[in-house]
């Protein structure tokens, strides 16, 4: 769908993911891949 690690981290950067997949979707890939921690640091 994204392509790459890096096209599933700008997906979810600029808010593309939450709008393609939903919240709850774009969540889950931010648990899978360990970065709900980066993004609570970074925009939270």
């Amino acid at each position: 769908m994204y392509g790459s690690i890096s096209g599933i981290w700008e997906a979810i950067f600029d808010k593309r993911a939450f709008v393609e997949i939903g919240e709850e979707g774009a969540s889950f890939l931010e648990v899978l891949l360990g970065l709900e921690g980066v993004v609570a640091e970074c925009f939270g």
